[in-house]
């Protein structure tokens, strides 16, 4: 998903990692903040007769609809192969929360709005989702961000939605918050293969050396793929079809969502409920349980050639 926020931010990342975003307690937070706030303002007492009956099901009418419009329209808008840009978004989503209690409030019989209070009232809302949006954006995406490991960062290089590819601070393939980069012993050269070709493959739509490539990440309609330490981009695509392209003998599929290079590889540690590859550059990939001697094997004969 690419997204451009209310500040001009650029962001690409994946509709799962947006989901952990949208859990994550800091947002949670700050959209309950904001909603108290609107309770105390009591934008619809000037007109409407708020009983708590009547109140509560304003407000929650609004909250759910405003959750709807909002969270629903970006994951549609990237249905269609859009980029999202939240702030004509949020303003429409200001505009249908605005109107759908206008029109609770009128099938409750809670009163009838001039148009002077229409104005107010759309005006209110629009200012208060732009704005809180706004804030949040620039003070606690960040935090939520670092917090869950993600650095979806990108600069916009004005390709084909297609081929959209991320810099090198792109979500796929990074590491973890816990495991930083550490010094691996020097292993035995990897056998010899065909000398170098300076030819490139068409890896999703993007020209690749073969070998350059390090590892690749399946991530929902994306694939990470990693040439190096700290040299990630973002392609559309699927990981199985990326995989029917390259050279036999270059890597070896560890897991259902990860490829790995021969040349990348450091270490393989076997722990009782987890295997994981270590690459070179500190990068921990899992190894799928089904595939586990099949690895080991590979492994071996790697390190020990």
């Amino acid at each position: 998903m690419r997204l451009v926020v209310v500040n001009g931010r650029k962001l690409q990342i994946t509709r799962l990692e947006l989901l952990q975003v949208l859990r994550h307690r800091y947002l949670v937070g700050f959209i309950l903040a904001v909603y108290c706030l609107v309770l105390l303002m009591k934008p619809f007492s000037g007109f409407f007769t708020l009983t708590v009956m009547t109140a509560t099901l304003l407000f929650s009418t609004g909250a759910l609809v405003f959750a709807v419009s909002q969270f629903g329209g970006m994951f549609l808008i990237d249905r269609l192969g859009r980029r999202v840009f939240t702030a004509p978004l949020m303003v429409f989503t200001a505009i249908v929360t605005a109107t759908s209690v206008v029109l609770l409030g009128d099938a409750l019989d809670a009163g009838q709005p001039t148009s002077s209070d229409l104005i107010v009232l759309y005006l209110f809302h629009v200012c208060v989702f732009v704005g809180g949006e706004l804030v949040f954006v620039t003070f606690l995406l960040t935090p939520v961000l670092t917090d869950l490991g993600l650095k979806p960062d990108i600069v916009d290089q004005g390709r084909d939605p297609s081929l959209a590819t991320a810099a090198e601070n792109a979500p796929a393939l990074a590491t973890p918050p816990e495991a930083k980069p550490q010094a691996v012993a020097p292993t035995p050269s990897v056998p010899a293969r065909a000398p170098r070709s300076a030819e490139k493959l068409i890896l999703l739509g993007a020209p690749i050396n073969p070998d350059d490539l390090w590892a690749m990440q399946a991530q929902e309609h994306y694939v990470g793929i990693e040439t190096g330490p700290g040299q990630r981009q973002l392609l559309r695509g699927r990981i199985s079809d990326a995989e029917t392209v390259l050279p036999e003998g270059l890597g070896l599929r560890v897991h259902r969502s990860h490829w790995v290079a021969a040349r990348a590889i450091a270490d393989l540690k076997q722990g009782r409920d987890q295997w994981v590859l270590t690459l070179r550059c500190g990068t921990e990939v899992p190894v799928a349980r089904a595939r586990r001697r099949e690895t080991r094997a590979w492994v071996d004969r790697i390190l020990n050639s």
